[in-house]
């Protein structure tokens, strides 16, 4: 494992992000693609890592990582459901108990909903959850899986739909239709389409509407709710979602109104990522989000 030489905070206390990765696999995949997920390494932070130290580069706004620390990669001791999602949820509000925001990278689905309990836990019902991803996670399965993420989510305590901000929703089956068909008017939708047809002020002032009277944010960021131009290396490309330098606009404009409070990102495979480009998609969403909270000095 190596270490992003971009955080470079002298000691973990004094961090104001925490980044850490963990290699969960439990989630499942989609079986059109399971002949490709058999033969690729499916952990991708340190390939993250490696990555961006070599074609390295600064935020938008100049900041330097000395706010930033890496924890390096969860040790996971079995591949169990449970205690996959049992590791991350505890790593997770260790850090959030100690009032330092939260940067995960997968690994697969699983890293979503342990944040999302995670924070239920620490901040119930204050929250408002940025959900980038081509599917709406929301089918009514028995078992947590990379398509049941916020149905269980919604199970939680106090963790409600109204607290969902879905972008970059383009592709679903009959069976995931009828789910978010449920949530109609209580989780916020934002489509593939949405992003050609419409203004980003205009999407911008939709999610500020959506979130009207929370103070926190927190960004769950499937790679493959980009675009495939932004990040081609995922399990499930579809073509018609945003570039990532309008999540990068979102990002920025959004720190201007919430407290953000921590970022995932899941669902990269770096044997397919022939170019860099879906790396270095990560690298930038998770810099620029640091950049956002890290205070001048």
């Amino acid at each position: 494992m190596r270490k992003l030489n971009y955080a470079s905070c002298e000691a973990r206390q004094t961090a104001k992000c925490i980044l850490f990765a963990a290699n969960t696999l439990c989630a499942g995949s989609a079986p059109t693609v399971e002949e490709i997920k058999n033969r690729t390494e499916h952990f991708s932070a340190d390939v993250i890592r490696q990555v961006d130290n070599v074609l390295y580069s600064l935020p938008e706004n100049f900041k330097l990582g000395d706010q930033l620390w890496d924890d390096g990669n969860l040790k996971i001791e079995k591949h169990d459901k449970q205690h996959e999602i049992d590791i991350v949820q505890s790593h997770l509000e260790s850090i959030l108990i100690h009032q330092q925001i939260p940067i995960c990278l997968g690994g697969d689905h699983l890293i979503k909903y342990a944040a999302i309990a995670a924070l239920n836990k620490h901040l119930p019902g204050e929250f408002g959850v940025i959900y980038l991803d081509a599917h709406p996670d929301c089918e009514e399965n028995e078992s947590i899986s990379y398509s049941s993420i916020l149905h269980h989510g919604f199970l939680l305590p106090h963790f409600k739909p109204e607290q969902v901000m879905l972008i970059g929703l383009r592709q679903f089956t009959e069976k995931e239709a009828r789910a978010i068909q449920k949530y109609n008017g209580k989780i916020g939708i934002i489509t593939g389409t949405d992003f050609i047809a419409q203004s980003l002020d205009y999407l911008l002032n939709k999610i500020l509407n959506h979130f009207k009277g929370k103070k926190y944010l927190y960004f769950s960021i499937d790679l493959d709710g980009l675009d495939p131009a932004s990040a081609p290396a995922v399990e499930s490309p579809y073509p018609g979602g945003p570039l990532v330098q309008q999540i990068l606009y979102f990002i920025q404009q959004l720190a201007k109104h919430y407290q953000y409070i921590g970022m995932d990102i899941s669902e990269f495979i770096p044997a397919l990522d022939n170019y860099h480009i879906s790396a270095l998609s990560a690298a930038r969403l998770f810099k620029e989000f640091y950049s956002m909270v890290a205070s001048d000095i």
